[in-house]
């Protein structure tokens, strides 16, 4: 079957449950070490809880869809075929410079209205990655895990669900402002417009 079929037969419903368990058992396990070291949980451990969240949610999700060699094989050929390697460079540039820009704008607009907001705001964020651990787990989710989730997840689910109920405009801003809640901080406004720009190259090439 194809792969597209198999994730149109996922709902929205389905995807929050998920959701819904994979942050219960994380929140679980992060309960049972703070009950038993009665003390704040270290950021290493908090990154990898992440880490193991984002991991259930896709290993769900490929257990749901029955996600098989054949499928991941025909999507590597399919990109191979119809991607433009100057195109790609140039959207992996402006998704950059978005997601740069983005956070930038939102953080000097807090400036204004509060520096005290903006000041805590990055400490706390520096404070997440402050070990060469935390950046490795850090790297291995943004860069690996968290993109192949958001695609099934935001362009291959709900982006189809909400096309097929209303129409592409409807689809592509509503799915991009549920893309962009998950990144609430800085990272909000680039986060939207990646959202965008995902829908779009998913339009073009049927391919998450």
């Amino acid at each position: 079957m194809d792969l597209n079929k198999k994730l149109n037969q996922i709902k929205i419903r389905d995807i929050i449950i998920i959701y819904l368990f994979s942050t219960f058992i994380v929140s679980g396990i992060i309960f049972g070490i703070v009950k038993i070291n009665q003390k704040e949980v270290e950021n290493f451990i908090l990154n990898t809880l992440t880490l193991i969240l984002q991991l259930v949610v896709l290993i769900i999700l490929v257990l749901k869809i029955k996600l098989s060699k054949q499928d991941i094989m025909f999507l590597y050929e399919d990109f191979k075929k119809k991607i433009d390697k100057r195109e790609l460079f140039n959207v992996t540039f402006i998704k950059i410079c978005i997601a740069l820009g983005g956070g930038k704008l939102i953080i000097s607009f807090l400036y204004f209205i509060d520096p005290s907001i903006v000041n805590n705001f990055i400490y706390e964020s520096s404070s997440l990655i402050n070990t060469f651990r935390n950046y490795l787990l850090n790297v291995v989710l943004l860069v690996m895990i968290a993109p192949i989730v958001d695609e099934i997840v935001f362009r291959g689910v709900i982006f189809n669900r909400i096309i097929q109920k209303f129409n592409l405009c409807v689809g592509i801003i509503v799915s991009s402002i549920i893309y962009a809640s998950f990144y609430a901080g800085s990272g909000i406004a680039g986060a939207f417009a990646l959202g965008i720009i995902n829908c779009i190259l998913y339009i073009k090439y049927r391919n998450i």
